[in-house]
Order: C-alpha cells, then sequence, then structure tokens
C-alpha cells in the first residue's frame, strides 16, 4: 500500500489509495489502515465503502532515452514504472491480494464485489485459498488503455498483501517491522508467506509457512540459561 510520503522528491507510486495521515493514524475516504488484524506484518487496510484506483497505461514501445538524470538523481522517463505501476496495452498481468471477509467457513469471498477495467469478477463463486479467515484472490488480466479497479464491500472486509506483476513473472515480496526494522514474513511465488517471529531480546524463535492446508512450523529454536549460585 502507498501510505504517502512527505520526503521533499517522493518516489512515483505503484498504487496510489490516496491515504492521508491524521491523529487517528492513516485513512481516506473509503477505509482505513488498522493494526487489530493482518494477513502479515502489523497493519491491514480496513475497506467499508466502495474504493476505485485508477491507472494510465505505460508505453509498449518506450524511447530509448529512459533514464534522465536531474538534481544529481536519476530518474525514469518512459518505461512502464515511470509513472509507478502503468500497464502496457496488450500485455498480461496478475493482481493477487488476500482478503478477510469475516465468513472463514466459506472457501468464497463474501461480502465483497469486484470489478477490474469494466468487468465483474464472480468472487463470491470462485473458489479461494483460506488461511486462518484470509482468502487469496487472484485475477489475471491483460493491459488496456487504462488500469481501473473497484472494491465495493457489502460489509466491513480488510484487504492486505496486494500486488500486481506480469503473468508469466516470478515475484517475492518482503514485509517489515517498522519499528524493529526485522523481516516479519517473505511473500513468495503464489504470494503464500513465510513467517518469522522473535523474542524479546530479538532472537529468533519460530519459522513458519502459509499453504493452502494451513499455517506450519517450520523451525523452532529454545534458549535456555542455567545460573550456578556460589558457594
Amino acid at each position: 500500500f502507498s501510505l504517502g510520503d512527505e520526503r521533499d522528491c517522493p518516489p512515483q507510486k505503484h498504487l496510489d489509495f490516496g491515504f492521508t495521515k491524521s491523529t487517528n493514524g492513516w485513512s481516506n475516504a473509503s477505509g482505513n489502515i488498522i493494526s487489530d488484524k493482518s494477513h502479515t506484518g502489523r497493519y491491514s487496510y480496513e475497506l467499508s465503502s466502495s474504493l476505485t484506483i485508477q491507472k494510465d497505461a505505460g508505453s509498449s514501445a518506450p524511447s530509448d532515452n529512459v533514464l534522465g538524470y536531474s538534481s544529481g538523481k536519476y530518474k525514469l522517463l518512459s518505461n512502464e514504472l515511470a509513472k509507478g505501476f502503468a500497464p502496457v496495452e496488450g500485455k498480461k498481468y496478475l493482481l493477487s491480494l488476500w482478503i478477510n471477509d469475516h465468513v472463514p467457513d466459506n472457501d468464497k469471498i463474501q461480502n465483497l464485489q469486484v470489478q477490474l477495467n469494466g468487468t465483474n469478477i464472480p468472487v463470491s463463486t470462485t473458489v479461494a485459498p483460506v488461511v486462518e479467515g484470509w482468502k487469496r484472490l487472484d485475477i489475471s488480466f491483460t493491459g488496456s488503455s487504462s488500469f481501473e479497479l473497484t472494491l465495493n464491500p457489502s460489509s466491513t472486509v480488510e484487504i492486505d498483501d496486494l500486488r500486481i506483476l506480469p503473468y508469466e513473472g516470478q515475484l517475492n515480496t518482503y514485509v517489515y517491522d517498522s519499528r524493529t526494522l526485522r523481516l516479519m514474513a517473505q511473500m513468495d511465488e503464489n504470494n503464500f508467506a513465510t513467517l518469522y517471529e522473535y523474542d524479546d531480546e530479538g532472537t529468533p524463535i519460530r519459522v513458519k509457512k502459509e499453504t493452502e492446508r494451513g499455517i506450519m512450523t517450520l523451525k523452532e529454536n529454545r534458549q535456555s540459561f542455567k545460573i550456578h549460585s556460589g558457594q
């Protein structure tokens, strides 16, 4: 998610949700960033009303001069990432995200309507992987003259770990704790998480893997200290 950037030269946002910061945290007209539920990390986006995200298309034939130089910095000028995410017309992509619809015993996504580039996505009839109440939604689409994603909840849902990549590509993403900078999760090519847990001293104690059958512990470390009293 793009939560905003207060630096003098903010980077182009891949998908701009229009979040603004207030005393109550980050929010937009459709919902809030919350800390009591998450698929990975410490936060998720609580969606309470319809949200539409739009992006202009990128160039399928960018100029040879894709890099510029200004104020001592190089900058992308004309490829499909120059404006953040800018889909190339005719190129196939995969949109993947995790949704908590509060109906954990149903393997189809409830309480949410999804529309992508004007096409209704049948999420309520398509089987989705379910892990501890979170459901993964994958949508393949072909880039057109623009990109438009609409998420319209009938009741409050949470969204996390949203990403878009070329359909024939592979992508790993990483989630870090903003306070300790420790790695909390790594999302694999299928958007399933490997989860890392630490003790109060920052020592890794547990590694878990998310699968379609649930979360499994891969590795666990235990340490103990024996104190000898003097005679």
